[in-house]
């Protein structure tokens, strides 16, 4: 129940809340390491904060937890796609094109 509150204020207050609902998830997870929303819910912050490493890990996490979850599914999903596009820009030099910067 807690872990919906927190994150429901976070979605509501937006990044004004973001480093206080991190500190109470991160604690719930702490106590319930098997809620596989908890981690879910760290690696949907850390995406946004655009740590991709970390949300993965997470997502993972969460992923083992509860596999047949869909919103898990889709969030590694479309790191993944990120990752690997962004990785592909980085080989073909970036920029618009594929012309370095």
């Amino acid at each position: 129940y807690r872990l919906y509150q927190v994150w429901a204020r976070y979605k509501i207050n937006g990044v004004s809340d973001e480093a206080n609902a991190r500190r109470q998830i991160e604690k719930i997870a702490e106590q319930r390491p098997k809620s596989a929303d908890a981690w879910f819910f760290l690696g949907q912050l850390a995406r946004d904060d655009g740590r991709l490493d970390d949300a993965e890990k997470l997502f993972e996490k969460a992923a083992d937890l509860k596999p047949h979850d869909v919103d898990i599914k889709r969030e590694l999903q479309l790191l993944y796609r990120r990752k690997e596009k962004s990785a592909a820009e980085t080989k073909k030099g970036g920029g618009l094109f594929g012309k370095k910067k």
